[in-house]
């Protein structure tokens, strides 16, 4: 399908140079979804902020089980965003911005693996970039992060305040991370790289955890009540 974009309300203008997309859902158990969605510009503007995209491309392999997995990309050519609401304009940009998402799972075991980066960005004519970033979360125990996603869906409906949601999230949380933390699980940050007005910051990190033993933490519930 495709569509062009058009459009204006409460003194902003939305245009847009068209959208193309191909989706293809496949009903088997669990059912597949295989798409692709391609936006080759639009911008936003109300006279005094104005937000430009140029080239946006989604692709995606999704088997949608109870735990989503499969592949992601998300490609951006051009962010632009110019603001004159605040005592100095402001001007934000960013060019070939990417994002590639992978999540497997194996076993009783979800591992994710996503990367991030960009050529080049300027804020307020200071550049920043290029910049990338690696990450590898491995030994996600999936029948916890199952419950986890069942759960949330609850409270969710409840329609409470935003405080009381995110005191019954982090109970939630604090209730299941003894399960989650017994799969071993770990984080690796596998390539940190970004080039800044006063030099080069480079980086790893791994992080692991033994639940061979058993984790014990506490509930949480004196801090969020």
């Amino acid at each position: 399908a495709k569509v062009m974009i058009v459009g204006s309300a409460d003194g902003r203008q939305l245009v847009g140079q068209g959208l193309q997309a191909e989706i293809t859902y496949s009903a088997t158990e669990p059912p597949v979804s295989v798409g692709s969605v391609k936006l080759p510009g639009f911008s936003i503007s109300d006279g005094v902020a104005r937000v430009s995209v140029d080239d946006v491309k989604l692709s995606w392999e999704m088997l949608l089980a109870e735990l989503v997995t499969g592949t992601f990309r998300f490609r951006l050519e051009d962010l632009q965003i110019h603001t004159a609401r605040s005592a100095e304009p402001v001007h934000f940009a960013v060019r070939n911005f990417t994002l590639d998402q992978v999540a497997e799972s194996q076993g009783d075991s979800l591992d994710i693996q996503i990367a991030v980066g960009y050529q080049s960005a300027d804020w307020n004519g200071h550049s920043l970039g290029p910049g990338s970033l690696s990450l590898r979360m491995k030994n996600l125990h999936t029948q916890v992060l199952i419950t986890i996603q069942r759960d949330m869906r609850v409270i969710r409906s409840q329609g409470w305040s935003p405080d009381e949601f995110r005191r019954q999230a982090l109970r939630l949380y604090f209730r299941q991370l003894p399960a989650l933390l017994g799969g071993s699980p770990q984080l690796e940050v596998e390539n940190l790289h970004l080039k800044l007005p006063a030099g080069q910051l480079r980086g790893r990190l791994f992080l692991a955890m033994d639940g061979q033993n058993g984790v014990s933490v506490t509930d949480g519930r004196p801090a969020v009540s």
